[in-house]
């Protein structure tokens, strides 16, 4: 477990989210205007934190504290709120807008979360969440067969451009399953375009393709995976099934 105390300014807790907050005890820190954008912060402890003025924009604050925390004026847009304790936290002036949540997340009294521009994750009781990016509709078919079948929900999109657009109107997947060629938006654009979106850039991509080069070009992607075509079913369902975990 992260202990971090009052002894750590906020330039050292940014540097350290640059990596993982993830269930990191933050105590009664007091942060104003800190970085903290995509940041890794599930099931942190962040009790009475003091963050006005900071930004969380792209944030994973899924099961966090955040009772009695100081969020007056912070950038949360796009956060994945699902599961957070915001208790008796202080949001005034706070933006909301495309912020995720469930009916597991706990709001101050008083506080609604969709005139703030927040969503509500529709209940899900699959496996794990997948959007699946392969522009060869066989090839998506027998995917999507596999990984429902495996109790995955599964959502397609036929090139890069079709999964911006489903990423920026629905909750982020757990995994993106990545087909490299494909034509209007290949795999090395689209990846390019969810790197700049610090809301997206965290989520794990999983490169599936038949290119020749495909592993070395997945590495340089910095892919959290990669499988060749064919695929093998048995290490690609344990593969996704761990990032949905994670």
């Amino acid at each position: 477990m992260i202990e971090i105390r009052e002894k750590y300014t906020a330039v050292l807790l940014q540097q350290v989210a640059a990596e993982t907050l993830a269930g990191a005890d933050l105590g009664a820190l007091e942060l104003w205007s800190a970085d903290l954008r995509s940041a890794d912060l599930r099931r942190s402890r962040m009790q009475s934190v003091e963050l006005p003025m900071s930004t969380l924009h792209g944030a994973d604050l899924r099961g966090a504290s955040l009772c009695r925390a100081d969020l007056r004026y912070v950038d949360m847009r796009r956060t994945r709120l699902q599961g957070a304790d915001l208790t008796g936290a202080e949001l005034n002036g706070a933006d909301l807008t495309g912020a995720w949540f469930d009916a597991a997340t706990r709001w101050p009294e008083g506080v609604d979360p969709f005139a703030r521009g927040a969503m509500e994750v529709p209940a899900c009781r699959s496996r794990g969440q997948i959007l699946l990016v392969d522009d060869q509709a066989p090839m998506r078919h027998l995917l999507l067969r596999t990984l429902t079948h495996e109790g995955f929900a599964v959502y397609e999109a036929g090139d890069g451009s079709e999964a911006l657009d489903y990423l920026e109107k629905n909750v982020p997947p757990d995994v993106i399953l990545l087909d490299l060629m494909m034509p209007a938006m290949n795999g090395w654009v689209f990846r390019s375009e969810l790197n700049r979106d610090a809301a997206l850039s965290t989520i794990p991509v999983v490169v599936i393709s038949g290119h020749e080069d495909a592993g070395k070009e997945a590495a340089r992607l910095g892919a959290a995976a990669f499988f060749p075509k064919p695929y093998d079913r048995t290490t690609l369902i344990r593969t996704l099934t761990h990032f949905c975990q994670v």
